[in-house]
């Protein structure tokens, strides 16, 4: 039976005429290409916090390598200074060997040449005024230069610094100076009782004021001398003073013995003061910190 043309047919799933044809709209397209917008988006963006982290491993391990690099070069810098004060002591050690050694040699030796040649000169049996005069005189000079060799080998021989303390050391080379006549001395410490010094920087001290004094005797004029010794903290404190003419530093302080005096300071890393003008006298002041070796 054919229904009325009024009627409409009920349309199946799908069912399309020819003109009915369903084709993708253009909101289906761009929320297709939003989608696939969206995932690259997505896959860019984890790519680049990837990289960001790669790179930020990477910067902390360079910061790393350069802290390594810096504590390395510091070690190394550490090593070679104490390298250089190993060779520095070693260098002084000798030294002290060789003037012990040499010290002897002319006390036990050359000294007792001389005082041999005295004793055979006594036994002359001059005939003359002249004879007498001649022979007086000889046996002067052998007498002087027994007594400066005495000195001399006294002065080079290592003292006995583990025996005695540093204070008697520096008392009897003052009173030395002081039995010739010529020069006053006046000796004072303070805090040595308290705190033990190391045996190298002992012998360091008492080589620096022998250096100073040999200078004060030389070139000072001087008829005066002041040390002090001072033990404060962790510090030891040396000081030398004369009455003399004193001088321009700038003009004496590259001489032999003061740049030995500032080897020995220097190699303790203690530090040397010299105040001195022309016709003001000289103070030399070394300070040495004590501990390690």
């Amino acid at each position: 039976m054919i229904k009325p043309a009024h009627e409409k047919v009920k349309k199946l799933p799908g069912d399309f005429s020819p003109m009915e044809k369903v084709y993708p709209t253009i909101s289906d397209r761009e929320k297709k290409y939003n989608a696939i917008i969206e995932s690259m988006s997505a896959e860019i963006a984890r790519f680049t916090q990837q990289e960001a982290l790669n790179t930020t491993k990477t910067s902390k391990t360079e910061q790393e390598l350069k802290t390594e690099i810096k504590e390395l070069e510091a070690q190394l810098t550490q090593e070679k200074l104490y390298q250089q004060k190993r060779i520095a002591e070693a260098i002084i050690q000798a030294e002290e060997k060789e003037r012990t050694k040499l010290g002897h040699e002319l006390h036990d030796n050359v000294n007792q040449v001389l005082t041999t040649a005295r004793l055979y000169l006594q036994m002359l049996k001059p005939g003359t005024e002249k004879e007498i005069a001649i022979i007086e005189k000889t046996k002067a000079f052998l007498y002087d230069a027994i007594n400066e060799i005495r000195n001399i080998s006294r002065e080079m021989v290592l003292p006995n610094l583990k025996g005695n303390p540093l204070t008697e050391n520096i008392r009897h080379l003052l009173e030395d100076i002081e039995n010739t006549g010529i020069f006053a001395t006046s000796f004072s410490h303070k805090g040595t009782g308290k705190l033990e010094i190391p045996e190298g920087k002992k012998l360091a001290l008492f080589r620096i004021l022998q250096e100073q004094l040999k200078n004060i005797i030389k070139h000072s004029q001087a008829n005066n001398i002041v040390v002090r010794l001072c033990v404060s903290g962790n510090l030891v404190t040396l000081s030398i003073k004369d009455n003399g003419i004193g001088f321009n530093p700038s003009r004496k302080s590259s001489g032999i013995g003061l740049s030995n005096i500032y080897d020995r300071v220097s190699l303790y890393k203690g530090k040397t003061v010299l105040k001195t003008a022309q016709g003001e006298g000289c103070l030399l002041e070394v300070s040495i910190p004590l501990g390690e070796e």
